[in-house]
């Protein structure tokens, strides 16, 4: 889900994770791209104090986040002066802007690694870290899973800061977008031992020249909403679940790691049946990993 509070996340001792990256690795081979539009708390929270990588690009939407950005040491493409395009400023859309993001990057870079904000360095890049990612296929994305019920995402949108916002009690219009959510995906899972399974844009691994084109053509001819790039990239993988793991999961991340489920456990949320876990164990069961990133 792309909700959150990543006030809840124990950011120094992340950021001292960066620093050893980047002190240990100066020249990383493969340009880290992200992506920043809107001008939301939740999403501004997100954002590092600094660069963790060298050749990090950012590409942006906004003269002042953008200058914002650039005040704290990151090199950034400007996407458009507004802090949004357009026709993609609802919550519906806005994930649009990742895809054209990527679109642009491929311009540029022969090789990326798109990131989230909240998809932070496990350790050190090494010789392995890319080895894995340049002898597996040109394209990889890990996936991630819901369970396969009614208000699909409503535990994850109505707990830590939400609850507190909403007092326990979802608004008209958040209610709207969940049952948007669910009718989406849906359509664009696999249905899976009880679960919903998808891929988790938090890591995106291309020397795909074509990609971004592709994605955004496939969402629009599809009238795909809210997970754009994820829905996108579904229909892009066409095969079984199986299949996608052998070909499109990368061995260096999962789409969500187990570690970000500890913390509901001990506020009496049942692990057991987690799908996080369920779906990250039948992956290790296929595939071997080495994890370098974890998504929070």
């Amino acid at each position: 889900m792309k909700f959150g509070n990543p006030e809840e996340n124990n950011i120094s001792n992340i950021l001292d994770l960066q620093n050893i990256g980047i002190k240990k690795y100066m020249d990383t081979k493969i340009t880290i791209i992200r992506t920043f539009w809107g001008n939301t708390k939740r999403a501004l929270n997100e954002i590092f104090p600094m660069p963790i990588f060298p050749n990090e690009v950012v590409y942006v939407w906004g003269l002042e986040n953008q200058q914002m950005l650039q005040q704290r040491g990151f090199n950034t493409v400007l996407m458009g002066k507004e802090c949004t395009e357009s026709e993609y400023s609802t919550i519906h859309l806005q994930y649009y802007h990742k895809l054209q993001a990527i679109q642009r990057a491929e311009t540029e870079h022969s090789e990326f690694i798109f990131l989230d904000w909240d998809c932070y360095l496990a350790k050190p890049l090494d010789d392995h870290f890319y080895q894995q990612l340049q002898k597996g296929n040109d394209v990889q994305v890990p996936l991630y899973a819901y369970h396969d019920s009614e208000g699909i995402g409503i535990v994850d949108i109505m707990t830590h800061s939400a609850q507190e916002r909403y007092n326990n009690e979802a608004p008209p219009e958040l209610l709207a977008y969940i049952a948007s959510h669910e009718a989406q995906l849906r359509k664009y899972s696999w249905k899976f031992e009880n679960m919903l399974v998808t891929p988790n844009f938090s890591f995106f691994y291309t020397r795909n020249p074509n990609v971004g084109e592709e994605l955004i053509k496939i969402a629009t001819e599809n009238n795909i909403l809210n997970c754009i790039e994820e829905h996108a990239f579904y229909l892009f993988a066409n095969c079984t679940v199986d299949e996608y793991i052998a070909k499109f999961e990368p061995r260096v991340t999962y789409g969500t790691h187990n570690d970000t489920r500890m913390h509901m456990e001990r506020k009496g949320y049942d692990l057991s049946n987690d799908p996080v876990i369920k779906i990250n164990k039948y992956i290790d069961m296929k595939v071997n990993k080495n994890i370098y990133f974890k998504h929070i």
